[in-house]
């Protein structure tokens, strides 16, 4: 019997009598058990000899994995140019669209911060939710918190197409910390070639690209990229004839403490009103040139403005209570009317909340769900209902993400 050490190149044969007086003439069970062990000793020093000499072999270290397919350069939604060296490992996401998006790409687990709403997303798993928070955008970010999280790349929201002064703040703060910030949402189109609301996909494969998750990112951009175009596939089966003139209204300037008498719209740019014009109907705010996405005007001009030409008044919130009361003002008081839907009895309340299951958005993820719903509100007779649609990406990318 013989036991064989390999080193390096050389091969040196030992009897077992050898490793006996080696032993100290130890019992020959003893000798047996340490036989085994140098040999498998050997043989895995053996190996990994040799595949040092080749170059390779075994699971990649993460340097390695990280490296693959970088760097990158990605243009967020304000048309700046981010570069990455390799995949972020420690983020903080202010916003819950864009966190549910990391998460059905399946890099949840790299979320270690969040902002203050991202705990309300029903649909985010509790170790998402459970992530310290670090303020929010209108209300202010704890940077002494964020800079405890030590992170290596800050997701935010953008909201009016450029930066309103609170979000160009955070980007120069980030900015004097070395903080990598990629700005998603409502796109400077002049630079993205894109508009809300199929900016959504383009920022899903912005993102996948970011984190080294491209096939999954086309996966779910493709998916939502078919009942996109199903949408407008049905948009163009409407005949002039019966396309609907319809003006969106905020009902949080409606009912609730934040209604102030000025009544909230929804304009070219964001998202709401952009999908009016998707599924064919015609928005009303746009035969006027606002300098907003969302024009504020007192019920009086809003009378004046769109009353007689107003065929659907659609009343969003993103709280359903809220909602309610703001859809029962609107029909009661004898002011609203004087609108032409108001008076026909053809007001539509939509949910549209982000952080609830069940909810339709125009953002993230689920955002078709939110180009169905408008489609069936304005259009019931054409479009189906969104609900399934719902189901089928919660089943699809949200379980298990």
């Amino acid at each position: 019997c013989w036991l064989v050490i390999l080193k390096y190149d050389m091969v040196t044969p030992i009897t077992l009598s050898d490793m006996g007086v080696l032993l100290g003439m130890r019992s020959r069970l003893i000798a047996a058990a340490c036989l085994v062990g140098c040999v498998l000793a050997a043989l895995g020093y053996a190996v990994v000899v040799q595949r040092s000499r080749r170059g390779g072999g075994g699971a990649p270290t993460p340097a390695a994995t990280a490296a693959s397919g970088f760097p990158v350069a990605v243009m967020d939604s304000a048309g700046r140019t981010v570069s990455f060296s390799k995949p972020p490992e420690r983020v903080i996401v202010l916003y819950g669209y864009w966190a549910e998006v990391l998460y059905c790409l399946g890099v949840g687990d790299r979320i270690v911060g969040v902002g203050k709403d991202v705990r309300k997303v029903e649909l985010l798993p509790e170790y998402i939710r459970e992530k310290p928070s670090v303020g929010s955008v209108w209300r202010g970010l704890s940077w002494e918190a964020v800079l405890n999280l030590s992170p290596d790349l800050l997701v935010m929201g953008l909201w009016w197409g450029s930066f309103e002064p609170k979000e160009a703040e955070i980007v120069k703060k980030a900015g004097e910390l070395g903080i990598p910030v990629l700005a998603l949402g409502i796109p400077d189109s002049s630079k993205t070639g894109t508009r809300m609301p199929y900016e959504n996909i383009r920022i899903i494969r912005v993102l996948g690209e970011v984190f080294g998750r491209r096939e999954k990112a086309e996966e779910l951009a493709k998916f939502l990229e078919e009942y996109y175009s199903r949408a407008l596939e049905i948009a163009k089966k409407i005949p002039e004839g019966e396309r609907k003139r319809v003006l969106v209204v905020y009902g949080s300037s409606i009912a609730g403490k934040y209604a102030t008498g000025a009544i909230s719209i929804s304009y070219r740019g964001s998202a709401y009103a952009e999908a009016v014009e998707l599924v064919n109907a015609h928005n009303v705010a746009f035969d006027y040139n606002f300098t907003t996405q969302y024009p504020k005007l007192d019920l009086e001009k809003l009378i004046a403005y769109f009353g007689e030409k107003t065929d659907i008044l659609i009343v969003v919130d993103w709280d359903e209570e809220r909602l309610s009361a703001a859809v029962e003002k609107v029909k009661s008081d004898p002011r609203w009317h004087e609108i032409k839907a108001v008076r026909e009895g053809r007001v539509v309340g939509l949910l549209v909340a982000s952080w609830k299951k069940g909810g339709a958005v125009l953002y993230g993820p689920r955002f078709v769900t939110g180009i169905y719903a408008f489609g069936h509100a304005i259009y019931p007779e054409y479009y189906p209902d969104w609900k399934p649609i719902y189901e089928e990406i919660i089943q699809r990318f949200y379980v298990g993400g």
